[in-house]
């Protein structure tokens, strides 16, 4: 399960993210300011929502922002870097939970790529 944001250029291209992975994505556009409150709601769920070409460029920018910070291979929900290998265990507990989620810096890139050339997106 997960999200799948589709080209509004061309509906045959696609990315689509864990929602493991889509977390922290979002969490930079949230830290960004770039989408109002409606969108980031729009965005948190296979909601059916159309971003523009201007928004996902703005996306494409502020990922790329955060690739460009310090070393790490694996960026945390929280927005910081970590060398940590994710290693599959489902965290349970409230105090470790937010290591369910994460991603990697190849991710991130296929994020920014798509975001620059998909002429806007839908959420699905």
């Amino acid at each position: 399960m997960g999200i799948r944001l589709i080209s509004l250029a061309d509906p045959d291209v696609s990315i689509k993210l864990n929602w493991w992975s889509w977390r922290p994505i979002e969490g930079i556009v949230r830290r960004a300011g770039s989408c109002t409150d409606e969108q980031l709601a729009e965005l948190s769920y296979n909601s059916g929502a159309e971003f523009d070409a201007a928004v996902a460029r703005s996306i494409a920018r502020h990922v790329n922002a955060v690739l460009k910070a310090p070393d790490g291979d694996l960026l945390e929900l929280d927005g910081t870097w970590s060398s940590r290998v994710d290693d599959g265990t489902f965290h349970r507990d409230d105090k470790t939970a937010h290591l369910n989620y994460g991603v990697p810096r190849a991710t991130l890139e296929a994020v920014i790529a798509f975001c620059e050339t998909c002429g806007g997106f839908r959420v699905v």
